[in-house]
């Protein structure tokens, strides 16, 4: 199995990154809501104490972290959630501005990369994407010949005005009354 990561992937060889690699998952950037759940998470599965009487704020190290991947910021709770910490909680609760200077190390993604990322994204699937819309007319014509194919199928479209495929041969013979 090869795994493969890239910060820049729309400026790889595209041909030579699609025979590399037989499947592709693109994650975006987490946005406010995905950061904030993903802090408050992490900080309480390390051990952190956060409480609403607290003066903890994880919205305010959600808006902070923008820019950040969610790589970024479980390291930056891993590096500060140090077992020593999480001792030291109940003399000195936690503040955000513990996990700022963590997370400072790391470089955010730049609004100039995101911007190209986005056209990288919509080149690449826009072929997906068409595909996937025309989807259900294929899926939809392929049932309706597989169900015209049954008796119950032939019966409806003789009752609709269409002709079942026995007639629609044209072999000449016509069925005779008998007369009795």
């Amino acid at each position: 199995m090869l795994i493969g990561a890239s910060r820049c992937p729309w400026e790889c060889e595209q041909k030579g990154l699609t025979l590399t690699y037989q499947k592709m998952m693109v994650l975006p950037i987490p946005d406010y809501s995905f950061r904030s759940c993903l802090w408050k998470e992490l900080i309480l599965s390390k051990g952190g104490q956060i409480t609403k009487h607290d003066s903890f704020d994880v919205s305010s190290l959600a808006k902070v972290s923008e820019g950040y991947p969610s790589g970024h910021i479980v390291q930056t709770i891993n590096n500060t959630m140090t077992e020593r910490r999480v001792l030291q909680q109940k003399m000195r609760p936690l503040q955000p501005v513990e996990f700022i200077s963590h997370l400072a190390k790391f470089e955010p993604i730049y609004r100039e990369e995101q911007d190209a990322y986005y056209t990288w994204v919509s080149k690449l699937f826009k072929v997906l994407y068409v595909i996937f819309t025309q989807m259900p007319q294929i899926t939809a014509f392929f049932l309706k010949f597989q169900y015209s194919k049954t008796p119950t199928g032939k019966k409806r479209d003789k009752q609709l005005g269409g002709e079942d495929d026995e007639n629609k041969k044209g072999d000449g013979k016509k069925k005779k009354k008998k007369n009795k």
